[in-house]
């Protein structure tokens, strides 16, 4: 079983951009890996911008020597459906707010933030 999370990103004008990810969505795993590896606008960015993931990992992409794709992946690159599966990129664009439709929510505004459903708030740590 999954657990199934949403990342987003505040843009410039006040929206989020927002896509899903499939497994290991909880904060002990994302908080981590997210304030880590992924941890300036840039960064946040390169990584919503692959649309939907099944699992973040440390590495946003392989390097131009290796091969990495749905079938055989790399341990430490993310997987992305649209550049290693093949499906079609998926991306909600311009939100007014995240939206809460999986197990966790992350978003990023200058730095790495989970919404906590048992008391209702943003945390920056778990």
């Amino acid at each position: 079983m999954a657990t199934r999370s949403n990342i987003a990103i505040r843009n410039d004008d006040g929206t989020y951009d927002q896509v899903y990810v499939h497994r290991d969505g909880y904060p002990s795993y994302m908080m981590p890996m997210l304030t880590n590896n992924y941890n300036t606008r840039d960064r946040a960015r390169e990584l919503i911008n692959l649309g939907s993931l099944s699992i973040i990992n440390a590495r946003v992409k392989p390097d131009d020597n290796e091969d990495h794709d749905w079938d055989h992946s790399l341990r430490d690159v993310t997987l992305a459906h649209h550049r290693d599966r093949g499906s079609e990129l998926h991306i909600e664009k311009n939100l007014a707010e995240p939206e809460y439709d999986n197990d966790y929510l992350y978003k990023f505004d200058d730095q790495w933030y989970w919404f906590d459903d048992g008391i209702g708030e943003w945390k920056t740590t778990y």
